[in-house]
């Protein structure tokens, strides 16, 4: 029912908020696998160039 309002609306998300599920939904699981990957990574360089 998400999908179907976001495709007749695609700014209705902007407006009303919808936060993780919809950055999760228009990612897929690949893309938000990567996306927690490139979290990880990034706190693992910070701890070691800045400790």
């Amino acid at each position: 029912m998400r999908q179907e309002e976001l495709k007749r609306n695609p700014t209705s998300s902007f407006q009303g908020g919808g936060g993780l599920s919809d950055l999760v939904g228009s990612l897929g699981w690949k893309g938000m696998g990567i996306l927690i990957l490139l979290c990880i990574l990034a706190t693992i360089i910070y701890s070691v160039f800045f400790q």
